[in-house]
């Protein structure tokens, strides 16, 4: 572990809102490993137990031929028991492996109350600082909780609620630690937690301006199940549940003594001496048969769970499935649009070029008139040249030109330039 690692135990009976408040913990920047409980039907967005510690903790109940919902006392000398040395051997090597490079953690499993004495030890063998967040909830709504879960009568919720309450208050004394209520947690998320971790000394790595967006539409006073919940009948039991249920709450805020569950605590060891030998015997005789009760509902749920689990699998795959088919009729729609678009170019393209190619042609057919014009015009030209020239050899060759050359002459030595005489035609020759 290192030097500056800091832990929190978060400790409460089942059914208190310890998934609620570790799971929120998470949120804020405490970390809990990577191995957690999948979450179930009866906790949907997960208990954020460590699955390692809810082995190791299993297993040494059923070595000590105990249960977790067994409120019967650990057997004398447990904690010197070959099954609590195992259970040390395996928790010390759990978490320096999950949390050796962690500088705030935090483990949660309400079996941990019932095994404080074995972390304890743990915690003085790695020399790190851990603090306890002690989770209380009325114990009629956690007694009505595991009726429906479980099918527990309420008095033995209630009665395994005072012994996993007040076996966390006496074994976490000397400890930082302090109580937070359910209550507070579903309805106050973020000022709840940030005052229960500054009575310990400690603060969530997330910033604290961040910390309502972490924690949004996490922890809900909608999930608080079994609000109005209260014990059928007012029993010895439940009336001294309740009065450690108000000190508990009193010491969240601030108005109570940790001193005040000592005679609480001492109430409830007389009201088990008195009652504790009927506890053992039903104990002896029905305990064994809910473990197996319990085990089939676990195999149960486990199949229930891995069949939720394949439903969502399947759906998922029908919905990438539909996904896909609407991108693949997006893209067949684009296709055709991009081919209508490509086939009305190239019409436009076609009707133009034939227009330029028509065009072309009636220029072409144009300047072959004007060529045939041109030919025709200069066949013209070459036929009057000739006859020109024809004209101007006969006045050269006739009489009169003859016969006026002197006269030409003389002209051109005085500069003058002769009336032009009127040649004769040419005479034919006799």
């Amino acid at each position: 572990m290192t030097t500056r690692s800091q832990g929190i135990v978060v400790a409460g009976m089942h059914r208190s809102g310890t998934s609620a408040l570790s799971g929120a913990l998470s949120r804020l920047g405490i970390a809990l490993g990577d191995s957690l409980v999948p979450a179930a039907g009866d906790n949907p967005k997960g208990y954020f137990e460590h699955a390692g510690v809810v082995a190791v903790h299993e297993q040494l109940f059923r070595e000590l031929g105990r249960w977790w919902y067994d409120p019967r006392e650990l057997p004398a000398g447990w904690l010197e028991s070959p099954a609590a040395r195992r259970a040390e051997e395996a928790l010390v090597s759990l978490l320096r492996a999950d949390f050796s490079g962690a500088a705030l953690w935090a483990v949660k499993d309400p079996r941990t109350c019932r095994f404080l004495p074995l972390w304890r030890r743990v915690l003085a063998r790695l020399a790190v600082p851990v603090s306890v967040l002690v989770v209380m909830r009325p114990p009629g709504e956690v007694a009505a909780s595991l009726a429906a879960r479980n099918g527990f009568g309420p008095e033995l919720g209630e009665l395994l609620w005072l012994r996993h309450v007040l076996d966390a208050v006496r074994e976490s004394a000397g400890m930082p630690r302090t109580v937070i209520v359910y209550e507070d947690i579903v309805r106050e998320p973020v000022a709840a937690i940030d005052a229960a971790l500054q009575r310990v000394g400690l603060q969530a790595p997330v910033p604290a301006a961040e910390r309502a967006t972490a924690l949004a539409g996490f922890v809900e006073a909608s999930y608080q199940h079994h609000a109005s919940a209260a014990p059928a009948a007012a029993t010895p039991v439940a009336g001294l549940a309740q009065r450690v249920y108000e000190a508990g709450r009193a010491l969240a805020r601030g108005q109570g003594h940790w001193e005040d569950f000592e005679a609480l605590d001492a109430e409830f060891q007389a009201q088990w001496r008195a009652i504790g030998p009927f506890v053992q015997a039903m104990g002896d005789a029905v305990f064994p048969d809910l473990e197996a009760r319990a085990r089939l509902a676990e195999d149960i749920h486990a199949a229930r769970s891995e069949l939720a689990a394949q439903v969502r699998w399947g759906k998922e795959m029908l919905s990438q499935r539909e996904a896909m088919s609407d991108q693949q009729q997006a893209l067949n729609a684009a296709l055709v649009h991009q081919r209508d678009q490509l086939e009305a170019t190239l019409a436009h393209a076609r009707s133009d070029l034939a227009a330029q190619v028509r065009w072309a042609e009636q220029m072409l057919e144009q300047h072959r008139e004007v060529l045939a014009e041109a030919h025709r015009q200069s066949a013209a030209d070459r036929g009057r040249i000739a006859e020109l020239e024809a004209r101007l050899s006969a006045v050269l060759a006739s009489f009169s030109w003859r016969a006026t050359a002197p006269l030409r002459a003389l002209a051109r030595a005085f500069g003058r330039r002769p009336a032009a005489a009127t040649p004769n035609p040419p005479e034919k020759d006799q």
